[in-house]
């Protein structure tokens, strides 16, 4: 006997990002001891990530988490966890499209979905956003298919196809498709929409400058992605017409 605790977890590659899939249960409950030990997993709080199976790059510092679904007509639920590499923080507000293609995979290697001959549907509500999603993974003789001719930019080697459906993909965050209740605002002169669809953007005409949304209590901060800069704020979303004022950085 150690002083090792011992989870178990399956490493995987998807999409052009990897790291470690859990299942919920073989997790702590409590979320600050579950962050404790996702933490120590992936090496952080290091640079290197050197103690852990981080690879010392945002895309290689993601962890799954799967649950088996009580819900109908739900397969799993996927909470996607990205791991700070430098700072001891385990973030759950964001999902991640590249992790939850493998949440399929793993959920028919775990036994939580039963392999189909041929293919097999794996419906998953994805935890962190609220979306449904389904994926087809290649099932030949009941077994996962990770071999395959499809090659996908950011990969050296191809593999095999995962067929993927977002199927409730409006007000993922917002509970709206326009969350400030207009198709159009106009902010310090500019045209914009406020599209919460998959992901909350702000789409306008300024092609150097792509903001996203991030829902706060009830206003929404709209994001520099590069800066992360505050531009706006817009004040009760879901409320009757909102209010567009400007922030202080």
């Amino acid at each position: 006997m150690n002083d090792q605790l011992k989870i178990p977890c399956i490493f995987m590659r998807s999409g052009t990002s990897r790291g470690p899939y859990f299942l919920k249960d073989d997790l702590p409950a409590d979320v600050q001891t579950r962050d404790k030990v996702l933490l120590a997993v992936m090496g952080s709080p290091d640079n290197r990530q050197i103690d852990g199976l981080g690879g010392a790059e945002p895309v290689t510092s993601k962890v799954a988490i799967i649950s088996k679904s009580d819900e109908e007509g739900i397969d799993v639920n996927y909470q996607f966890a990205q791991v700070k590499i430098d700072e001891p923080i385990v973030d759950t507000k964001p999902s991640c499209g590249n992790i939850l293609v493998g949440v399929g995979p793993y959920s028919i290697e775990k036994g939580l979905v039963e392999a189909q001959e041929g293919s097999t549907k794996v419906v998953i509500r994805d935890v962190n956003t609220g979306m449904k999603i389904e994926e087809v993974v290649r099932t030949p003789n009941k077994i996962v298919a990770y071999e395959g001719d499809l090659k996908i930019d950011g990969v050296p080697n191809p593999g095999s196809p995962i067929d993927i459906n977002f199927l409730e993909v409006i007000g993922s965050k917002t509970n709206k498709l326009f969350p400030t209740g207009n198709k159009i605002d106009v902010i310090d002169g500019i045209e914009c929409s406020m599209v919460d669809s998959a992901e909350s953007t702000m789409e306008h005409s300024i092609p150097s400058i792509t903001s996203i949304l991030f829902p706060v209590g009830n206003n929404l901060l709209v994001l520099d992605p590069i800066t992360s800069k505050k531009l706006i704020s817009i004040g009760d979303p879901g409320l009757g017409t909102p209010s567009i004022f400007k922030s202080p950085s």
